[in-house]
């Protein structure tokens, strides 16, 4: 995912943990990257200043977890396509 995304694995780890919110330029790299609306893959709510906070902190954190299990295992199959269409193209050349 640090990768794909160009954030840094700590940066990773924190969002996942819970220890920092998700900053909305990673939302929305995540987002436009799995064309998925912000609804499925961030369970957030905004309170007052702005500010985004996990509802409750043990289920904001399981939810970032999930994302990036999910993240991860959408980025390996993606991978494993590429590959595959990439030997398909070779048999065709």
């Amino acid at each position: 995912l640090s990768e794909v995304t160009g954030y840094s694995r700590a940066y990773l780890s924190r969002v996942a943990t819970g220890n920092q919110a998700p900053s909305e330029p990673f939302i929305a790299l995540c987002c436009h990257n799995l064309k998925e609306p912000q609804e499925e893959l961030f369970r957030l709510i905004e309170l007052q200043k702005g500010s985004m906070r996990p509802a409750h902190p043990h289920t904001l954190t399981q939810d970032l977890l999930e994302t990036v299990d999910e993240l991860a295992s959408q980025l390996t199959k993606a991978e494993l396509r590429i590959k595959a269409l990439e030997d398909e193209l070779k048999q065709y050349s």
